[in-house]
């Protein structure tokens, strides 16, 4: 049998990268945190909920370094309402909010309680429903009756991916 010369560089290299690998230590957990501030503020009512979950892996690196990586979910939505002589409307939206944090975290040199300082970054992607409902008067009442013109509308809703940069300690 002839082996390749590309076949045998390529199992050479997985059994050099793999001893490196090896030595890696990876914890595997859940992180929970809780909100403290309200997230929409005015005529709008708050209906998000104020907890955040999700995995996260922290594979500790050579040199003091480790890298967390999230998965970090919340369920965010309010509620607003609007009245007027001639119309009102209620508009409620929900939508499910996905984190995935990326921190390199460096350990510093004090043993009994090992903190560390991290840098990271953070996309955010947030998509759900939005659901408007209520009814609108028209006409002029003071030369002809109007109508009455009721609405009821759902769509989804679909937020560009934000950036943000994580600093952690």
């Amino acid at each position: 049998m002839r082996f390749s010369f590309q076949f045998v560089s390529t199992l050479a290299l997985v059994f050099v990268s793999g001893q490196s690998i090896v030595a890696q230590r990876i914890a595997l957990g859940v992180e929970l945190g809780v909100r403290t501030t309200e997230d929409v503020s005015g005529t709008l009512s708050p209906e998000s909920k104020r907890y955040i979950v999700g995995p996260m892996v922290d594979i500790v690196l050579p040199m003091r370094f480790s890298l967390e990586l999230d998965a970090l979910y919340r369920r965010v939505g309010f509620t607003g309402y609007f009245s007027s002589c001639c119309a009102y409307s209620i508009t409620r939206e929900r939508a499910n909010s996905w984190e995935f944090p990326t921190i390199l975290k460096y350990r510093l040199p004090v043993v009994p309680a090992h903190p560390f300082v991290g840098i990271g970054y953070a996309p955010r992607m947030v998509k759900g429903t939005d659901v408007s409902s209520g009814s609108f008067l028209s006409g002029n009442y003071n030369i002809y009756p109007g109508y009455e013109y009721f609405f009821n509308r759902r769509s989804g809703t679909s937020y560009s991916v934000t950036h943000g940069v994580v600093v952690s300690g």
